[in-house]
C-alpha cells in the first residue's frame, strides 16, 4: 500500500515540475506586446490521469484505502473553452475512462466504462471580479456547470469471476442473458 502512495506522489511531483514553466508564462501568452489587455481566445486542454471510485461496494472507510492497482484506471479528457472577458469564461469538457473497485470482505469487485462523461460550464475569476484585471502570477477561479455521466457497472464475485446478475438470476431459476 505504501508503495502505491509513493508512486502516485512521485508522479504528482514530476507533473507539477513540468507544469510550472507553462503556468508562469500563461498570462503573457494571450496579451499583445506592450499592453496589459488580455486577448480573449479559445483554448484547448488535453488531460489524463487516474480514476478512482469510492462507493458502497468497496472496503475501508477512507477514500485512499482503494488507491491500489486493482482499483485505479487511466482516464483521458478534452476541454475546449473561451475567455469571454477578464472575469467570465465558458467551456465544455469530455472524459473517458474506467471505474474499478473491490471488497475483499464481501468477495466482490466491479468495473464500468465511463464512455460519456460530458460537462458544459462557466468560470468566474474571483480576483479579477473584485480587484479588476491586471497580469497576476496567481488567480483563483470559481467553476460550475451541468454535466452528464453515462455508464453501466458490472459486479462480479471476486473468487469465481461470475457476473452477479447471472448468479442471482440462476439462483432464482430465471434464464440469464
Amino acid at each position: 500500500m505504501k508503495k502505491n502512495y509513493q508512486i502516485v506522489s512521485k508522479f504528482l511531483v514530476v507533473a507539477l515540475i513540468f507544469s510550472i514553466p507553462s503556468v508562469l508564462f500563461a498570462q503573457n501568452a494571450n496579451r499583445d506586446e506592450g499592453s496589459d489587455k488580455l486577448v480573449y481566445q479559445w483554448y484547448l486542454n488535453l488531460n489524463g490521469g487516474i480514476t478512482q471510485s469510492f462507493c458502497d461496494i468497496q472496503s475501508g472507510s477512507f477514500h485512499l484505502d482503494q488507491l491500489q492497482g486493482d482499483a485505479i484506471s487511466p482516464s483521458f479528457g478534452l476541454r475546449l473553452g473561451k475567455h469571454i472577458s477578464p472575469v467570465f469564461g465558458i467551456y465544455g469538457q469530455y472524459m473517458t475512462g474506467k471505474l474499478k473497485g473491490f471488497n475483499d470482505d464481501r468477495d466482490l469487485n466491479f468495473e464500468t466504462d465511463l464512455w460519456a462523461d460530458g460537462m458544459l460550464g462557466g468560470t468566474v475569476s474571483l480576483i479579477n471580479l473584485f480587484w479588476g484585471y491586471k497580469p497576476r502570477l496567481v488567480n483563483f477561479y470559481l467553476t460550475g456547470g451541468i454535466g452528464l455521466v453515462n455508464f453501466t457497472p458490472k459486479t462480479y464475485k471476486k473468487s469465481t469471476g461470475v457476473l452477479m446478475y447471472d448468479l442471482i438470476n440462476s439462483s432464482q431459476g430465471q434464464t440469464t442473458r
